[in-house]
């Protein structure tokens, strides 16, 4: 097999996060005066995998390294070839995709004569075990030896390993079975923190080993490899089963301590099981593939967010309803209304005996922001029983919200008489609180309105114009502060009363997103401007964080795709420009870090797979098709991208306010072709059809119809497409 293998003359084989910030010549140096980074600061980019209904979740780093559990060991993949072995890690001939844009993520290596191919995916037991499944391809020309290898590392940093051990066909670590081989192994190697180099050095050099017994090691530095044959053209199939997540305030429940029996499901199988589960009845045919591309990734990865009561997080964090709302929103937007309901069933148990939701003590913007989702979900899957199952708690939380914005504590200041008082803002806002900011008084006001929806939902309108009288209560009081700031001199949308705009200027703009500020209002477009000049990369937006120090820490997919939402609602072709800007950002499997370094586009910080972000870029590719914020208009194609115009796309299945929305658009000559479908409720009035990207002026107010709007004019390069017609189906 492998002869005359080279010793590996650059040191340790360590991670290729680890790799690259000890190389004084990488781009992701981290100086750490002369020791050796714990801590992933440099390539936080990974993907999320995991199984619907389940809240085990492993990852898969850019070069196949898994890791079954947050703060795991890794479980790496070597390639003996006849030449040399092959690290995934160190080589440069690897390339990571998606398979068909499902969370089955493929990592090719080139090796001499070929490639080795890995999938890797997660998948259920017919005994409910979840198993994390790595498959390895052999599609060169000649045999070689796979090395499956536990190491003391994950995509975070370092993690603790005291003991490993081969026992048949299973390596155990810390005394559990970890790794399901395909085979007894031909060999295996055991090293300890005082031999660190010593499991590379052996499989390198092709030392004939196996490991005897348990090797236990005091500083967790343990690693254990396993080698054995892959055939030319045949594959190999490594299990490893999965542990829920820390769950939050309790402890890890125990393995029952059997040795499970890993499933033989394979990969397509998977893939196919995927596809109908993202569809979900909705179907979306655009010209832009690249766009298609993200949407259709997207749109598998915020399942893997959504496991029963829980939305899954890695690394798991402090509960933000925030930034659940939003995915949450993100998930009823593309009609996956049931991992939505299965969430808002545990808000009732998020709640406090106050009415304010559970979390962060001095947030101000939780609770409305749970009023939102919940309002949001009832209107877009029409399930009304959820708005009744759960008036006590919307009535609650409406009082809590009215009550902080009644507090004594502002009244000797006219500006903030009866704002919601001063709390703990978001990170990612970029101010230091405590402090009294407008995007606290957006989610409140939303929160209210929201409040009393639900409750006429529920069929208590006592309860609904009550919270209608408090919500008209805080408009107030917001419209009399941004009077006074206006009197003061400001233009824009301030942070909060009496302060510029600053780094949190996107933080005010949620009042567009939440429907509460007209995305035309002056304010709004010259806050769009302030925030271009003073946290903008080129397309992207920076986040600021004071606790880290004056200037921006890096950009964040997140908010660049609400701003371009924010545009999107202005008819802006900016919004565009963002949007192509985060397709290219994201890695080849389709996912943003929480925050990325502007030059190197590599993940620094947070989450390398953030599902707020994913769910903000799926909002922004929604609100490319259609806007339904404004109550009784639904405004297809608010902006049409340059390239779209003399082509045809359809939406089918979208879920909207109004009801299930279908349309398309066709042409003929200079003229599109709209024709439109709503599945509403038939004893109500019908929205108001806009199409403002193709004709600002054109509207229609009928559930169903057909209509030529334009002439368009459209680039002079593009081929006259042949003309389309005949009925929507």
């Amino acid at each position: 097999m492998v002869t005359n293998a080279p010793t590996d003359a650059g040191g340790a084989i360590l991670p290729f996060w680890l790799q690259r910030q000890c190389d004084p010549s990488s781009t992701s140096f981290v100086s750490g005066g002369g020791g050796t980074p714990s801590t992933n600061t440099s390539q936080r980019d990974w993907l999320m995998i995991g199984t619907l209904g389940r809240p085990e979740r492993a990852v898969v780093d850019g070069r196949g390294a898994v890791t079954p559990w947050e703060g795991a060991w890794s479980l790496d993949w070597w390639i003996g070839a006849e030449d040399r072995w092959y690290l995934p890690a160190r080589e440069v001939t690897v390339r990571q995709r998606l398979v068909d844009d499902t969370p089955v993520v493929e990592t090719a290596l080139r090796i001499r004569g070929g490639d080795i191919d890995q999938r890797v995916f997660a998948i259920t037991g017919d005994d409910g075990t979840p198993w994390t499944i790595v498959e390895i391809y052999n599609r060169s020309a000649a045999a070689v030896a796979v090395a499956a290898v536990v190491r003391p590392w994950g995509p975070q940093g370092a993690a603790h390993v005291g003991e490993v051990d081969c026992r048949g066909e299973w390596l155990i670590v810390n005394g559990r079975p970890a790794v399901a081989l395909p085979q007894s192994p031909w060999r295996t190697y055991g090293a300890t923190a005082a031999d660190p180099d010593g499991v590379a050095g052996a499989v390198l050099a092709g030392v004939d080993s196996t490991l005897d017994g348990p090797l236990t090691c005091p500083d967790g530095a343990a690693q254990v490899a396993a080698v054995v044959p892959l055939p030319h053209t045949l594959m190999l199939r490594f299990a490893v089963p999965m542990e829920a997540p820390v769950e939050r305030g309790r402890a890890r429940r125990a393995s029952s301590g059997a040795v499970p029996e890993p499933p033989a499901t394979p990969s397509a199988s998977v893939v196919a099981g995927w596809h109908s589960q993202s569809a979900r009845g909705v179907r979306v045919e655009l010209p832009d593939a690249t766009i298609g591309h993200v949407l259709a990734a997207g749109r598998c990865h915020q399942l893997v967010a959504a496991a029963g009561e829980d939305l899954v997080e890695w690394p798991l964090g402090d509960v933000d309803l925030s930034d659940w709302a939003r995915v949450l929103g993100g998930l009823d937007a593309w009609g996956c209304h049931d991992e939505v309901a299965g969430v808002l069933a545990s808000w009732e148990e998020r709640q406090a005996l106050d009415g304010r939701f559970l979390g962060n003590d001095r947030r101000r913007d939780t609770t409305g922001a749970a009023l939102v989702a919940l309002d949001h979900h009832v209107r877009t899957a029409g399930d009304p029983s959820m708005a009744m199952r759960l008036t006590g708690v919307v009535a609650k939380a409406a009082t809590w919200i009215d009550r902080r914005a009644a507090s004594r504590r502002h009244r000797a200041d006219p500006a903030t008489l009866g704002l919601v008082p001063d709390g703990d803002p978001p990170p990612w806002l970029g101010v230091e609180g405590p402090l009294l900011t407008y995007h606290d008084q957006w989610w409140s006001l939303a929160g209210l309105d929201a409040a009393a929806s639900l409750l006429e939902r529920a069929g208590e309108p006592n309860a609904a114009a009550e919270a209608r009288r408090c919500s008209g209560r805080l408009r107030g009081a917001l419209d009399a502060a941004l009077a006074s700031d206006a009197a003061g001199g400001a233009t824009t949308l301030p942070v909060g009363p009496r302060r510029g705009p600053g780094p949190g200027a996107t933080g005010v703009l949620d009042a567009v997103l939440l429907g509460v500020v007209d995305p035309h209002d002056e304010r709004v477009g010259a806050t769009l401007a302030e925030l271009a000049r003073i946290a903008s990369v080129g397309d992207a937006v920076t986040v600021n964080d004071p606790r880290r120090g004056p200037g921006p820490l890096g950009v964040s997919a997140s908010l660049t795709a609400r701003v371009a939402r924010v545009e999107l609602a202005r008819g802006d072709d900016a919004g565009v420009t963002r949007l192509r800007w985060l397709a290219g950002a994201a890695t080849p499997a389709v996912t943003w870090p929480t925050v990325a370094h502007p030059l190197t586009g590599n993940g620094i910080e947070g989450a390398g797979h953030d599902h707020v972000a994913n769910a903000d870029v799926l909002l922004a590719v929604r609100d490319l098709l259609v806007i339904d914020r404004t109550p009784g208009v639904v405004a297809l194609g608010p902006v049409v991208p340059e390239s779209w115009l003399g082509q045809s796309w359809e939406v089918h299945g979208l879920p909207t306010v109004a009801g299930r929305l279908s349309y398309a658009v066709r042409w003929h000559g200079d003229r599109a072709a709209v024709l439109w479908e709503i599945d509403g409720d038939p004893a109500a009035s019908p929205p108001q059809i806009r199409i403002p990207g193709l004709d600002p002026a054109w509207t229609a107010a009928t559930w169903s119809g057909e209509a030529l709007v334009g002439p368009v004019a459209r680039p002079e390069s593009r081929a006259e497409p042949p003309a389309e017609g005949g009925e929507f189906t």
